[in-house]
């Protein structure tokens, strides 16, 4: 029986200090240095702790909060947990594409996170895209909070756009296999299944996603995609990178691959 938060995570710090500030509205540090009298019951307490050990609910839903490039969303069970390493596909987009005005597509947009980020630092002509009409609700009320510019649409995959529509596609798709699904932590359970899983294998949806966008991308136009190292080999094997130029493997923070770069031949 788990009974504290460190029986479960390995964030258990992280996790108790975001708690301990969502229930007293003070930053951590001010409790430290300024200690100040707060008054917290066992019922508050317990509450979230029931949730978090007991249920194996993730805080952003506790909480339906995350944070993603600076900025704080709203977030629940409708849309996937915006992660950290998906922020290096949004800093390498910014930083190769930022002088250069151009027409973009989120695709798979979830929570926005994607897309707010694009919205503020590259500008340009967005566009952010869902199947989920559930998830194309969360998205619009994060963009209205960043009073973002960017235009919503309801899309199965790709299959909504004309051809060569877009200089730019930036995408966090589902590439995890169904076939993991026994392997995964109980709390990624909580997020939605769609979002999550890719197909069998987890590379297929991502291959859907890729012969599409050679009809939808201009002569030249790029997609950065975020995939695994997994279903990455099974895309390389399946020859579908090769009708694209292949411009660069990114790498999270711990050193694994965590997106493509690849470009429409002209």
């Amino acid at each position: 029986m788990f009974r504290s938060i460190s029986d479960i995570s390995s964030e258990a710090d992280s996790e108790s200090r975001w708690i301990i500030e969502e229930l007293t509205g003070k930053k951590f540090e001010y409790l430290i240095v300024e200690n100040p009298l707060v008054e917290l019951t066992d019922q508050q307490v317990n509450e979230i702790i029931t949730k978090r050990v007991k249920e194996r609910i993730p805080l952003q839903y506790i909480f339906h909060k995350a944070f993603f490039y600076g900025f704080e969303l709203y977030v629940d069970d409708r849309v996937l947990i915006p992660r950290g390493d998906t922020e290096v596909i949004v800093e390498y987009t910014i930083k190769n594409f930022q002088a250069r005005h151009l027409r973009w597509l989120d695709l798979a947009t979830g929570s926005g996170a994607i897309a707010i980020a694009l919205d503020k630092f590259l500008g340009g002509d967005g566009f952010a895209s869902d199947h989920s009409l559930d998830a194309l609700i969360v998205a619009r009320q994060n963009a209205l909070r960043h009073h973002c510019n960017f235009v919503l649409l309801a899309s199965d995959l790709l299959f909504s756009f004309k051809e060569n529509t877009f200089d730019l596609i930036v995408s966090n798709p589902p590439y995890v296999g169904e076939k993991e699904k026994n392997t995964l932590p109980p709390e990624v359970c909580y997020e939605p299944q769609r979002a999550l899983f890719g197909g069998h294998e987890g590379f297929e949806m991502t291959e859907k996603i890729l012969s599409e966008a050679l009809r939808v991308l201009v002569p030249g136009g790029s997609i950065i995609i975020e995939t695994s190292p997994g279903s990455f080999e099974k895309l390389r094997k399946r020859g579908i990178m090769e009708l694209f130029h292949f411009q660069r493997e990114l790498f999270d923070l711990s050193g694994e691959l965590r997106g493509l770069h690849l470009i429409k031949r002209n």
